[in-house]
């Protein structure tokens, strides 16, 4: 990138030296060279810039699973659905096609 932007230069100067007056010269070295190759540096400047902002950062913490606990210990997750009761044994149909027939 920084090539592009030595060799731009470069001919933006020799464009303004040829220019009949001093004016013409620095609008032309400003309006040719400094502004689109400042636009042209910040655009393609862009993902290295983020990715020096990345590393300048700390990392972020891992999230750690405590295997020592059982889960719903006082962990930070709590489930407020409350668990099914079981049906009781012959209290439903199912269990009654399961039973052997009476005699």
């Amino acid at each position: 990138m920084y090539i592009i932007a030595i060799g731009w230069t470069f001919v933006t100067l020799l464009m303004a030296l040829t220019e009949t007056s001093f004016v013409a010269g620095v609008l032309t070295f400003f309006f040719y060279g400094l502004a689109p190759l400042a636009l042209f540096v910040w655009l393609f400047g862009t993902p290295q810039r983020l990715r020096n902002k990345q590393r300048s950062l700390p990392p972020a913490p891992r999230p750690t699973v405590d295997f020592a606990q059982p889960a719903g210990s006082g962990g930070t997750e709590q489930c407020s659905a409350k668990p099914h009761p079981r049906p009781q044994e012959g209290s439903d149909a199912s269990s009654a096609a399961k039973r052997p027939p009476d005699r």
